[in-house]
């Protein structure tokens, strides 16, 4: 909870900034929105198909608990997106650069093109880094154990540090004397 508060307190700040200087506006651009968010979405689903995408997208916004095998997919997903992101961005920053090359001899079409260029990027980094990436790097923690090792034989846990994922093996106390742990 505390993230996804966090994480739209953060996104807030850029419209604030934006009111606070009076340009609320100019930072909207449709033709850039879609480049960005079509071109990605488009990517993302000619990889996984569109129900791994409304998926990984569903568990990352949800709080229920993943298995191993899921977070994974949804991880896999959800980096697919962020790394379209980023390209959707650069093809929307190359598009606007073109524009701007093709028109120089008319310099009222130049403000256009340069706005283009500028804020696919914008809203490339936004989303796949300020959006995508978090939802994605919180869901390792969402992994359910796959047994309680309460004083079971072989009973293994599944614990998450940050983006890494921790396999511990706990064996019973045996006659030769106190019990293994194994940490990969």
């Amino acid at each position: 909870m505390a993230r996804a508060v966090a994480l739209i307190l953060g996104l807030a700040l850029f419209p604030l900034a934006m009111a606070m200087t009076g340009g609320a506006m100019m930072i909207m651009d449709a033709p850039s929105m879609v480049i960005v968010l079509a071109g990605a979405c488009l990517f993302t689903v000619a990889a996984h198909g569109p129900g791994p995408l409304i998926d990984a997208l569903v568990a990352s916004l949800n709080s229920q608990p993943l298995t191993l095998q899921a977070c994974h997919q949804h991880r896999r997903v959800l980096e697919t997106l962020r790394n379209a992101l980023c390209a959707s961005g650069a093809a929307g920053f190359l598009l606007g650069l073109i524009a701007v090359l093709g028109n120089l001899a008319d310099p009222s079409h130049i403000g256009p093109a340069v706005a283009v260029a500028m804020l696919t990027t914008l809203y490339a980094v936004i989303l796949a880094e300020l959006v995508i990436a978090p939802l994605s790097s919180a869901l390792p923690s969402r992994i359910e154990p796959l047994s309680s090792a309460d004083d079971s034989e072989g009973a293994l846990l599944v614990k998450s540090r940050g983006a890494a994922i921790v396999f511990v093996v706990v064996l019973s106390q045996t006659s030769l004397g106190t019990g293994l742990v194994l940490a990969l």
